[in-house]
């Protein structure tokens, strides 16, 4: 059985109840073997980031480009590895583990406490992604002498402080997707097709968007070019359609992996 400290009674406040959920679920989110792993990539892939930004090679002007880049990298690796790790088989080990069975005790519905299982582990993410955005923003900016500096894309210049701002922006994106997507696909799930399935929704709409006959449509709804388009709009302060459509696929990819979540858990509990 899992202890649960702080844990408050019936007669507690919501809040107090509210915080002991979301550390449980925090704690669960870090929980196995792949958490270390992949945090600890995390770090090492933030260091060699940072280092980078000193290299003779690296033009000033280049930093921002930099810390753009290391958005989608850290997010696409070790992030990736950080919400995989944590949400294969997420419900079928929190009931084996005895969690399932206390939060119930405790009066909380499984509805209930898959929703936190979904926004500790965003949390996490977000709190791990934006900590390493930042380290590598400061070494940037100590790279630069302490200058904003200014960088391009190809799309226009963009200052360092807003290269950090929209690197963090993309952050917030995956961590608003990923982990409701991954929960929904791998939780309750200990063999290879979920996996195999969220694969499919991460890459199929790419697919079906390229070449010439391609639904460009399609690509609306892939966290790997939404976050990029948001990336994009707020680096170089851009108000278009697109950015727009990303901000509604990321929300419909949230709640509609939310409503998978809890028709799963309402079928059936954690099986």
């Amino acid at each position: 059985m899992v202890s649960w400290p702080g844990m408050p009674l019936s007669s507690a406040s919501r809040a107090s109840r509210a915080s002991a959920l979301f550390a449980l679920a925090v704690r669960r989110a870090l929980g196995g073997v792949v958490a270390p792993v992949a945090l600890g990539l995390l770090v090492l892939e933030a260091l060699g980031l940072a280092a980078l930004a000193f290299a003779p090679s690296v033009r000033r002007g280049a930093l921002p480009e930099l810390v753009l880049v290391a958005a989608a990298s850290l997010a696409w690796s070790a992030g990736g590895l950080l919400v995989f790790g944590a949400a294969r088989a997420a419900f079928r080990r929190d009931a084996v583990d005895g969690v399932l069975p206390l939060v119930t005790l405790r009066g909380v519905s499984p509805l209930r406490w898959g929703a936190w299982r979904v926004v500790g582990l965003a949390a996490v993410v977000f709190a791990a992604l934006g900590g390493a955005l930042v380290f590598v923003g400061i070494a940037a900016w100590a790279a630069g002498d302490g200058a904003a500096g200014s960088g391009s894309d190809g799309n226009g210049s963009v200052a360092l402080p807003s290269a950090l701002v929209a690197a963090l922006v993309q952050a917030l994106a995956f961590a608003a997707t990923m982990p409701p997507l991954a929960l929904a696909l791998l939780g309750h799930r200990t063999r290879g097709g979920g996996l195999a399935l969220l694969l499919a929704v991460l890459v199929v709409p790419l697919l079906l968007a390229a070449g010439r006959e391609g639904i460009p449509a399609a690509s609306w709804f892939s966290p790997l070019s939404t976050g990029r388009v948001l990336r994009q709009a707020v680096a170089f302060r851009e108000r278009s359609d697109e950015a727009l459509r990303a901000v509604a696929a990321v929300a419909a990819v949230s709640v509609l992996s939310m409503g998978v979540v809890a028709a799963r858990l309402r079928r059936g509990g954690p099986s």
